[in-house]
This record gives C-alpha cells, structure tokens and sequence, in this order.
C-alpha cells in the first residue's frame, strides 16, 4: 500500500478541519523536497544545531561531516575518539548525547 501525497494528505485534512482549509486555499498544498540525507544524519545534524546559533552550528556539522569522511554513519561516528569530536567544535555533553556517541567506557 503506497502513502499519499503531501498534496492528498492535505486535501484529506483539508476536508476535516476548516482551518488547514482555509491555509490550503491560501497558501496552496505543502511542497516539500525529498529528505537528502539519511535518518541517522538528520538526527546527528539535530544534535549538532540544538541549542546553538546557525552559523555556529553549520561549521560545526561541517567539520564533523568531514571528519567522518562524509560517512554519517553510526560505524565511522563511533570510530572517532572523545577528543576528535571535541576537536571539530562538539562540546562534552553533545559528545555524548541521547546515547548517540556513547561506547563502552564512557559515562
């Protein structure tokens, strides 16, 4: 069974609730481009922006990007030491984050 559109999900919603009926006759059904990275790199871009400034934070992804070699993947993120992390801009509590980066040793 294949999912609906975004455009047929608002239509459904459209149809149920007078207000996103109004914001679709307005503003017209969502248009929203395909994710580009996988779920494991959105959630490690996540991470990296919470709680700190865009610019900031997109040097900082960057750097991390790179020295992962453009692998956002939990193998090559669990290869990097404490101090490569914190090398690239991370501080000590988004090293270990939500279990994230945790392996064995660290608190």
């Amino acid at each position: 069974m294949s999912s609906p559109s975004f455009g047929a999900a608002a239509r459904i919603l459209a149809e149920r609730d007078p207000v996103i009926a109004r914001l679709v006759a307005e503003a017209g059904p969502p248009r929203l481009s395909r994710p580009t990275e996988s779920h494991f790199g959105t959630l490690v871009r996540a991470i990296v922006y919470q709680q700190l400034a865009g610019r900031a934070a997109a040097a900082i992804h960057g750097r991390l990007i790179a020295a992962l070699g453009d692998d956002v993947s939990p193998e090559p993120l669990l290869a990097l030491t404490d101090e490569q992390m914190r090398a690239v801009g991370l501080s000590r509590a988004k090293v270990g984050k939500a279990g994230l980066f945790s392996r064995p040793g660290r608190p």
